[in-house]
């Protein structure tokens, strides 16, 4: 049993299907979209999951999990909105205007709230909740709000999103990995972890 979330995933993939190759016979169950990180590493030590793959910032790492990779989040508006060309936007700027977030129940909306409040920066203002990226972006390129996502799932030139720039920066969100603690023992396990390792 793999956990992880569906971004994490787009980058294991290509590690997914060569471990898929050669080893056929194993049936391999991944669930997105994991617990917090307490209720994870919960499950990780009873064995009900194998590997977890999850995100972490420094005050909410699980002890024995191991890095894998970073990734930045950023604040995004449409090319017209006010803050687009600005230089050094405050917290107190930002949170001036409405924000897209995501839906209540998707565990990235803990993560990039969690970032935003730790720079003052958590929206007061919602102009909306969605997973529909689609409907966010639409929204955003007409200058009606901003919103925060992982940095490498935004293409701005095809988009036409502006990063804002932000006075204080958001801090990097780390992709670390727990084994459970019988994994020494499986050999096809352990052979999955070290194909994540090399990610």
């Amino acid at each position: 049993h793999l956990t992880t979330y569906g971004f994490v995933m787009l980058r294991l993939q290509e590690r997914l299907e060569a471990f898929r190759d050669t080893r056929p016979n194993i049936t391999l169950t991944i669930h997105l979209d994991p617990p917090d990180n307490a209720t994870l590493a919960s499950q990780v030590q009873r064995g009900d999951v194998d590997l977890a793959c999850f995100f972490a910032m420094e005050e909410d790492k699980i002890e024995n999990s191991e890095f894998l990779w970073s990734e930045q989040l950023a604040v995004y508006v449409g090319v017209d909105h006010p803050l687009a060309g600005k230089r050094g936007v405050t917290s107190e700027e930002l949170v001036a205007h409405e924000a897209i977030v995501l839906a209540r129940h998707n565990p990235q909306r803990r993560l990039t709230e969690h970032a935003l409040s730790l720079v003052g920066m958590a929206p007061r203002r919602i102009l909306m909740e969605t997973d529909a990226l689609a409907l966010m972006l639409a929204n955003v390129r007409r200058g009606r709000a901003w919103f925060c996502l992982f940095r490498d799932s935004i293409d701005e030139a095809i988009s036409g999103l502006v990063q804002v720039d932000l006075a204080t920066p958001l801090s990097p969100v780390e992709v670390r990995l727990l084994s459970r603690p019988s994994l020494r023992h499986d050999t096809n396990l352990r052979a999955l972890r070290d194909c994540f390792r090399r990610v």
